[in-house]
């Protein structure tokens, strides 16, 4: 099927056209001779232009009118299973996404439900405390009352007095550490993937703001080929406006074209 590029046919004059830029090179213009003769060199290469052209477009015409015929019935298969592929991606896009809902408001709840556990340790922990001081204070007092009544027994009602005077020492309970939280375990997904699909994240960047982007790129805050000029745009006003056009940051530049009329 396949057809090589030495079975083409060529045109009579393809080996004298290899030879022009060798030519073209070898001018050194350097007076009115010279400069005639490197002109009628391009005179020349506009002619030869003009052959192989006239010889390539009707042949071109024809391939292309092929490859668009093979194109199109390659077209008329694919399109379907180009939108069924759409139509499938879509589906699963909105399941994964609802499914990773679900599975983020579980993953959210275990972990609300460590904290309130975590949250449940430590009240705990601070009423046994509070009870284990209530404890001590109970017994340091009915420790004292039995002293100033032993003193008081005795016959020594001054230093029985001055015990029970005395206020008592707040004291201090010493609990042991919490052991360190538990981090929730992670929510399995709520379905198995399909064999053969596969997803990943796609981030593109949505200017919508073109003039927050040029101030950025004016305060040096990102850099400048963040932010390309619309050549096609200034092209046509440099071409329409010439010298005078006024743009901020563009000029006008004259790149001369040098064209040569066939013999």
């Amino acid at each position: 099927m396949a057809t090589t590029i030495e079975a083409i046919e060529r045109p009579d004059i393809a080996g004298e056209v290899i030879t022009l830029p060798e030519r073209a090179r070898a001018i050194v213009v350097r007076d009115q001779a010279t400069y005639d003769l490197v002109a009628e060199l391009g005179r020349t290469a506009r002619s030869k232009e003009s052959i192989i052209l006239d010889f390539y477009k009707p042949r071109k015409a024809a391939a292309k009118a092929v490859h668009q015929q093979w194109c199109d019935d390659e077209k008329m298969f694919l399109d379907p299973i180009t939108q069924t592929k759409r139509i499938c991606a879509e589906k699963i896009a909105v399941w994964d996404t609802e499914q990773e809902r679900i599975r983020a408001e579980a993953q959210r709840k275990a972990e609300e439900e460590m904290r309130r556990l975590r949250e449940e340790q430590e009240r705990l922990q601070r009423e046994e405390q509070r009870r284990l001081e209530a404890e001590a204070r109970k017994a340091a007092e009915e420790e004292r009352l039995k002293l100033a009544l032993e003193f008081e027994q005795m016959g020594g009602k001054e230093e029985a007095d001055a015990i029970l005077a005395e206020p008592i020492p707040e004291p201090v309970i010493e609990m042991a550490p919490l052991p360190p939280p538990m981090a929730a375990p992670m929510v399995a997904p709520t379905y198995e993937r399909a064999t053969g699909v596969s997803g990943r994240a796609n981030w593109k960047a949505e200017v919508f703001d073109i003039k927050a982007l040029c101030r950025a790129v004016t305060d040096g805050k990102v850099p400048s080929h963040y932010v390309e000029p619309n050549l096609v745009v200034l092209n046509k006003i440099a071409s329409g406006d010439k010298q005078l056009m006024n743009v901020p940051g563009v000029r006008a530049i004259n790149v001369p074209v040098t064209s040569f009329r066939g013999r």
